[in-house]
């Protein structure tokens, strides 16, 4: 075998050897051929011909100061009159995006040999208040007829006509970022490019110079659409500044302000592909249809200070980032351009990196990105301003062809040229058009420091240019082409490369990459090779990517100055924060992140389901609760799970009406609305499309031996969260949910849609599928019920939670049962308080349970007798008679009646205390982990499985114990829970704990030992929340201690002596609570027990954001928080 490995590596060293050498000689044939024709065309060409450069004079008049400084905000673009709607669109309170695409809109008409609607392109948009960049990507696509070969040997044409045209993108791009981070009405960022369009603009140089070249004006006349608007009556281009009009494209710009999906869906989709097919392309419907902007993750590159944010492929950030990153390790700075020879080693290494980084820029793809990485440097390294940077002399190297490009116009030194030559550079001249566009803060203003969000740098298409708007002076600087009537923009042009230039380079290009390609080949030859011989090992598939689980961050728990959220899910909590940042109320904080649950733990909650919340109004000291729980469908009845046909727990038949989304709108209505609904949802839908890790929470539920088989039962499920082979996809492996996120875009743009338009249908045909009866009428007739209260006193604090069919009463029942024992830290001292202290704890517990199974709608059953008892401080004080210290009792009838108790796992909890001292305790749930264990092929919604929590005639538990008459079915009432979402105010209306939590029939013993822990027996937040609990429910008889936070086994040893039996299992409730402290500052504490963590906030600042005002939304400063 050792032989015969020899031979194949001989021959292959022979065969690398051999395709070099061809490599190499084919090369230099080339090259001398161009030199060639470079030598014959400067012989016979005494003019400029069609395809030579052509410079015209540089046009003067900038007006002064147009490049600031400025004090609000700037705006740099490549056509003077759209600089100046994109700043009109920031007077009026735009977003940074509302300006951009408001300018967008109009360079599609001033420049309109450059851009427009019927293209596409990438915007990186950065969040000052976040922290966060994103990249849109609405790049045009090619359709679904086309194929690699479909340009050749055919009449088609990949460069002229509509056979040449990807599907466009812009608009679909334009509205996604609107959606996102628009602030202005849609049709106010449309309407400037409309009356352009309308009522004319005057022929600007760039468009004239490009339209004049030779071979680009022949094509313009043989085409009656650009001949219509560019020539005049004798078919001679018109003059420069001659006032044009585009009518029609102004008609189709007010269809698409009107309704912008209908570029995609409507009408104007259809008069495009009629367009397409008329010019002889392949673009359908269905290519409009399917289009969507992609939003990436941008590129990142940290230059010292600052942080550069570029676009990913298709765009060309990687090269620009690979550039820099080279160049960074230099450690660059203002010396070492001080001097020739500082200079000729500095340009020498800089050209050396663009070597290399178009050396593999070939394998990405041939996106046109020149010179702006010089402008970053010249900026961030030389110490240079940005005017300079901007208008600094330029030089370019692609690797091939293989020399160095200096500008013409403005040209690098001799001395510096000369010095460059000696290092081996060859160098020729050119001229340019490649232009930038730029604005950033001066050190004096905004200062770009850490550990505050970084600088922000996005580079596309050219443009370097901050997306938000500063507070502070900032300048601004255009090198730019654009209509110079105005007299305020200075210009370079540059022609295209000459033909046989491109066609060599392209032709190297392809040698480089076969190059590349049989060197690859042979290396995987020879690993083959050396490995065959190893048959003792097994042959195991390569893994996905996976991501580790998100962990908590140091000092998430706070303390906090101003605001903080406690759920169960890390990247939700900063969700919520996120929002709160922005000046969101506490309610807006909450919508936006239980959203966010209902995607990142799509196993415990979503819209799929329901829930309750306690809201607190500081300002008017006003408690209410929001009930949205499920409820049952009009065509229900006591018996209709009877016998087994229908199934209470799996499918569309185990489906209670949804009301999440009525209950977080007309919450949202009520008491929030600084930030707008869509706002709320949008970071919900990104993570949906974009994707997020599989979490410890959600991954350990699908795992469980009664889960897993009916989620890979169900096809939706199974699409979700198995891999093609079948298998479980492995914790941290990102999931995408883009079927969910088409639906929560449907909710944004109107939430009523659930309930009365056509998203309600769908979700009516999705329960049908399922097996389900719920119907339209169903959806229609929900209403969100706003409840007083549950309220209490204990010691020197109010506290509040829901009422039936809310546990409220059963958690205040234990608290008043316990409170008698006037417990104090030392009573959890020691082994022998501790133990007695549990036990009565036990007790107490065994009581409300008992209590609890004659609970059920206060709208339906006739709770009130039950409900005063068990907030009654005698009624507690004869129970506490019936606890004995010595003993407890195993006989269900000291206890008092009993019946069912249904036993959830799943459900979601989130505690959130804002800046002004207004919370919300909110619990939402679809049940079982996983709800129905069906999840929509259509809409993508998991649908819950509330139905089980009614009883059922003749429908015994485990034990042969009867149903609650309280809890049976009946059309239109919403079955019992455990949920008990609690707050507890202090004399002087602060919220001194926020609480509730998730785990079914545990969550209210949950919140009553955390309570007690943090009130009573003097623990931290993040202690009470920690430490190790135990839960009773009476029906089983036996105390359930968290096997994974396990209490002290002479603790457990004592409560058996006492009589009780007690058993260690998994599954736990998991609570979340947010606290102020006696200094004022704020503690969030999320449950390890589900992997989240809290989030707050700690400086304040201001911002301009919207208010609503009635029907109406305005715009005031308002204090927001700043993560520290």
């Amino acid at each position: 075998m050792g032989s015969k490995k020899w031979k194949i590596i001989i021959a292959v060293a022979i065969i690398v050897v051999i395709v070099i050498i061809l490599a190499i000689v084919l090369a230099l044939v080339l090259r001398k051929k161009e030199g060639e024709q470079e030598k014959q065309g400067k012989q016979e060409k005494t003019v400029p011909g069609p395809t030579e450069f052509i410079v015209p004079p540089l046009p003067t008049g900038a007006p002064a100061g147009a490049d600031g400084p400025y004090t609000h905000g700037v705006v740099a673009a490549d056509a003077a009159p759209c600089s100046i709607v994109g700043r009109d669109i920031l007077k009026k309170n735009g977003s940074a995006v509302d300006s951009a695409i408001a300018a967008l809109f109009c360079i599609g008409i001033i420049n309109m040999h450059s851009a427009g609607i019927g293209g596409g392109g990438f915007m990186t948009v950065y969040n000052r208040s976040l922290g966060l960049a994103k990249v849109y990507d609405f790049r045009e696509v090619a359709p679904g007829n086309a194929s690699a070969n479909m340009y050749v040997n055919s009449s088609l044409n990949s460069k002229l006509g509509a056979s040449a045209t990807g599907v466009p993108g812009e608009v679909s791009g334009y509205l996604a970022a609107w959606k996102a981070h628009g602030r202005l009405p849609w049709k106010d960022v449309v309407q400037p490019a409309i009356d352009l369009a309308k009522n004319g603009f005057r022929f600007g140089h760039a468009a004239h110079y490009a339209a004049s070249r030779n071979s680009t004006l022949a094509a313009i006349k043989k085409d009656p659409g650009l001949s219509e608007l560019l020539l005049d009556s004798k078919g001679n281009l018109k003059e420069l500044g001659a006032v044009l009009e585009m009518p029609k494209l102004g008609r189709t710009l007010e269809r698409i302000r009107d309704d912008p999906s209908s570029f995609y869906t409507g009408e104007l989709a259809q008069d495009i592909v009629k367009d397409i097919r008329d010019g002889g392309g392949i673009i359908t419907l269905e290519d409009l249809k399917n289009y969507r902007t992609v939003v990436r993750t941008p590129l990142t590159v940290k230059m010292d200070d600052y942080t550069l944010y570029t676009n990913p492929p298709p765009g060309s950030g990687a090269v620009l980032s690979l550039i820099m990153n080279i160049v960074k390790g230099y450690n660059m700075t203002a010396a070492d351009r001080k001097d020739i020879n500082s200079t000729v080693l500095t340009y020498h290494r800089i050209v050396e990196a663009f070597k290399f980084a178009y050396a593999y820029r070939a394998l990405l793809g041939d996106e046109d990105f020149w010179d702006v990485e010089e402008v970053v440097m010249n900026y961030f390294w030389f110490n240079q301003t940005l005017t300079k940077a901007v208008e600094e002399p330029r030089f370019h190297h692609q690797l091939l062809p293989n020399f160095l490009r200096i500008e013409r116009v403005r040209p690098i030194s001799l001395a510096v040229q000369e010095g460059l030559k000696k290092l081996g550079h060859n160098i020729t001249e050119f001229s340019s058009a490649v232009v930038q566009a730029a604005a950033t803060s001066p050190d004096d203003a905004v200062k770009l420091r850490q550990p505050e969000p970084p600088s922000f740098v996005a580079l596309q298409n050219g443009y370097v240019a901050p997306i938000q708007i500063c507070d502070s002076s900032v300048k601004a600087t255009k090198q730019v082409q654009a209509n110079m009537s105005s007299g305020d923009n200075k210009v370079i042009f540059e022609g295209e490369p000459k033909h046989r230039e491109r066609s060599t380079k392209r032709r190297m290009i392809i040698i480089l990459v076969l190059v590349v390609l049989v060197v690859v080949a042979i290396i995987i030859t020879l690993a083959i090779v050396f490995t065959r011989d190893r048959d003792s090992e097994p042959d195991v598939p390569t893994s996905q990517p996976i991501l580790p689980p998100p962990t908590a961050p140091p000092g998430a728990d706070g303390p906090y100055k101003h605001a903080v959220v406690a759920s169960d899910a890390g990247p939700c909590s900063e969700i919520g924060r996120d929002i709160l940042k922005r000046g969101g109320t506490a309610m807006d904080s909450a919508v936006a992140a239980l959203f966010c649950i209902g995607v990142y733990n799509m196993h415990s909650a979503g819209v799929g389901g329901g829930g309750f919340m306690v809201v607190y109004k500081k300002g008017t000291r006003s408690v209410e609760v929001i009930d949205f729980r499920e409820e049952a469908p009009g065509k229900a009845n006591k018996t209709m799970y009877v016998g087994g046909k229908l199934d209470s727990r799996i499918g569309g038949a185990a489906a209670g009406v949804p009301g999440e989304v009525k209950g977080f709108y007309e919450a949202w209505k009520k008491y929030g609305g600084n930030i707008l609904w869509k706002d709320l949802v949008q970071p919900s839908i990104d993570m949906a499309r974009d994707g997020f890790p599989f979490g410890p929470s959600a991954y350990y539920a699908a795992t469980r031996s009664s889960v897993k088989p009916r989620l890979k039962a169900d096809p939706g499920l199974r699409e979700l969260l198995f891999n093609e082979d079948g298998e479980l996809k492995k914790l941290g492996e990102i999931l995408y949910m883009p079927k969910f996120a088409r639906t929560l875009e449907r909710i944004r743009d109107n939430p009523e849609d659930f309930y009365f338009g056509e998203l309600a249908r769908d979700v009516v045909q999705d329960i049908k599928d399922g097996g389900g009866i719920f119907t339209r009428d169903d959806l229609k007739n929900y209403k969100v019920k706003f409840r007083k209260p549950m309220e209490g006193k204990f010691g020197e604090y109010s506290w509040y939670s829901t009422p039936p069919p809310g546990s409220g009463v059963v958690l205040s029942f234990i608290l008043n049962i316990l409170k008698g024992y006037n417990m104090k830290p030392w009573d959890r001292h020691g082994i022998k308080n501790s133990t007695l202290t549990y036990h009565r704890i036990v007790e107490a517990f065994k009581f409300a349970y008992a209590y609890r199974a004659l609970l059920g709608d206060q709208d339906f059953a006739n709770v009130t007798e039950i409900v005063k008892n068990m907030t009654d401080a005698d009624f507690a004080e004869s129970i506490r008679q019936q606890i004995w210290d010595n003993q407890t009792f195993s006989d269900y009838k000291h206890y008092g009646d009993f019946y069912h108790n249904s036993s959830h796992q799943g459900t979601s909890h989130l505690s959130v205390i804002a800046e002004n001292g207004d919370a919300v305790s909110a619990t939402t749930t679809i049940n079982l982990f996983f709800g129905s264990r069906y999840r929509s092929t259509r809409t993508g919604i998991i649908y819950n499985n509330e139905m089980d929590d009614f009883s059922t005639p003749g429908k015994k538990n485990a034990y042969g114990v009867e149903p609650s008459e309280s809890n049976m079915i009946v059309p239109g009432k919403r079955p019992q829970s455990s949920t008990a979402p609690s707050l507890f105010l202090d004399k002087n209306g602060t919220a001194r704990l926020v609480i509730g939590a998730s785990g079914g029939t545990k969550i209210t013993t949950a919140i009553s030992l955390v309570m007690m822990n943090y009130l009573w027996f003097n623990r931290t937040l993040s202690q009470a929340v920690v430490d190790p609990r135990l839960h009773h429910q009476l029906m089983p008889m036996y105390i359930r201690i968290d096997k994974d936070f396990q209490m002290p086994l002479a603790i457990q040893e004592g409560l058996q002596r006492l009589g009780h039996n007690v058993r260690n299992i998994s599954g736990y409730a998991v609570v979340q609570a947010a606290a102020t402290n006696d200094d004022g500052t704020l503690t969030g504490k999320s449950d390890p027990r589900k992997s989240g963590w809290a989030a707050g906030c700690e400086d304040t600042d201001e911002v301009w954001e919207p208010q609503r005002n009635k029907n109406n939304i305005e715009y005031h400063p308002i204090s927001f928080c700043v993560y520290r």
